[in-house]
């Protein structure tokens, strides 16, 4: 019955990506890139669109990022340098570059860091290193193309389902903009479809012009942030890291429900059978590339069972069996997909205050397993807009804390309150073992602690919610989501 439950829940909820975290040798991340490495994504998944013929080097997905050297052209004083240099020393930044993104044939200081979202660019005013570009979120990822031989910053929202957008701007000079194209694409079902509509500076174009005057400009080389995540699947299954060709491809088996998945790299070949009725509805495979090191996930997706992790560290000198991953977590879709290694979200089902399904924002950890990634959402767990929909209606007072935001502070503090009967809450948040907190209809925060003890329920045991350890829950709310 409860496995029943949980397979019901898990058809609620989608897997999405954002982001914050840094770090990495500086030689790995840098460099103009040619946009190949796209064709990694399988038809139907949200990602830049590839419009060159398909070879059979196209089923390869290459890490042939190449650095240019600006047309030799760009200089970086001596006087700059030392400027740019104290301040990467005083914050310890360890990923950045010099690069003249403005064409004024003076490199500035580029940091890569992802709560730039992928990048900014530092010049100098009055003797200080200060912003003068960066990303805009995951609406404005930044990039820098050289087209036409001179270089086009770019912000692109290309991690949301439903539209695809490219911002490009040539600058002459940090705040002297002379150029910009924007190319946007809308689409209610697959990517490209039918039904899609393409928009070239707001005004409606055709598919062939769109994808021409468009590929003009994203077809090119450009530099970015290296950190990538590598999308496999039947027809994709090929890969290059570190100069050495891999293949990995995944067999379901029917007998026991389970799968053999195969990873190859020359001569040397290394085949695991996942384990047996936790991997048999969907397999979804990503190459995370994070601070200089690589990574296979193999996700085994079981809409009875839940999900499994099994992780293939490829910095090795030879094959070694994939680690499994420990934690309590479902990917809900065999449509999820891993946007960033960076941040990337994970499910699970939260029993706290009734049950529901809460996700967290997890990065690649320096051992490789996915770690909560604090910097986005500060590591809370955050209920999916199906529970936190429900109207949950307090019926007994409840002491609680009142989360008010302190403007001398600039932080948020806790203040006693309480929950008077007939107030109506919505699930906001968990830290999944000692609070819930719940949102009003004016978007008021109230933290409940609650402690969970192991009861017997005749045949099974079962976790129930005590409210400060005292008070059953269920006697002093209702409607919980799918009952307590």
């Amino acid at each position: 019955m409860k496995k029943r439950l949980i397979a019901a829940l898990l058809a609620v909820t989608a897997l999405t990506a954002t982001a914050c975290n840094i770090d990495a040798g500086k030689d790995e991340k840098k460099g103009f890139q040619t946009v190949d490495e796209d064709k990694e994504k399988p038809e139907g998944q949200v990602g830049k669109p590839s419009t060159a013929s398909t070879s059979v080097t196209d089923a390869v997905a290459k890490d042939n990022r190449k650095e240019l050297k600006n047309a030799g052209l760009a200089t970086l004083s001596a006087e700059a340098e030392q400027i740019y240099m104290k301040y990467v020393e005083s914050e310890g930044i360890e990923d950045y570059d010099f690069f003249d993104w403005d064409n004024d044939g003076e490199k500035e200081l580029i940091v890569f860091d992802t709560c730039y979202y992928s990048m900014a660019a530092f010049d100098i005013k009055d003797g200080e290193p200060y912003i003068s570009m960066q990303g805009e979120g995951t609406t404005g990822r930044l990039e820098f193309h050289k087209v036409d031989g001179e270089i086009w910053v770019c912000h692109g929202d290309y991690e949301h389902m439903g539209r695809e957008i490219y911002a490009f701007s040539k600058y002459e000079g940090e705040g002297n903009k002379t150029a910009e194209i924007r190319f946007d694409a809308e689409f209610e079902h697959g990517l490209y479809d039918d039904d899609a509509m393409y928009y070239i500076d707001d005004v409606e174009a055709d598919r062939a012009t769109f994808f021409q005057k468009q590929s003009h400009y994203l077809d090119t080389e450009y530099y970015a942030n290296k950190d990538r995540t590598i999308w496999l699947d039947e027809e994709n299954s090929s890969f290059e890291w570190n100069g050495k060709l891999y293949n990995f491809t995944t067999e379901y088996v029917d007998e026991d429900c389970s799968i053999d998945a195969t990873l190859t790299c020359g001569e040397d070949s290394l085949t695991t059978n996942l384990d047996e009725n936790l991997a048999g509805n969907y397999v979804k495979n990503y190459v995370m590339i994070y601070k200089g090191k690589a990574y296979l996930y193999t996700f085994g997706l079981n809409e009875t069972f839940g999900s499994q992790l099994y992780v293939y560290d490829l910095n090795q000198d030879s094959l070694k069996e994939p680690v499994k991953y420990e934690g309590e977590f479902n990917l809900e879709s065999g449509n999820s997909i891993v946007q960033a290694p960076w941040s990337f979200q994970m499910s699970k089902i939260s029993d706290m205050a009734g049950i529901g399904v809460v996700h967290v924002s997890f990065s690649v950890g320096d051992d490789g397993m996915p770690h909560i990634n604090d910097a986005a959402g500060n590591g809370y767990f955050w209920y999916n807009d199906t529970f936190a929909d429900v109207d949950i209606k307090v019926t007994a007072p409840i002491d609680c804390m009142k989360i008010v935001w302190n403007k001398d502070t600039k932080d948020h503090d806790l203040v006693k309150d309480d929950l008077e009967p007939g107030t109506v809450l919505h699930l906001y948040r968990t830290d999944d073992e000692s609070y819930v907190d719940f949102q009003t209809d004016d978007e008021k925060i109230y933290r409940v602690y609650i402690t969970q003890k192991q009861e017997n329920q005749g045949s099974y045991m079962q976790k129930v919610s005590y409210i400060d350890g005292t008070t059953l829950i269920t006697e002093c709310m209702e409607n919980l989501p799918v009952g307590a």
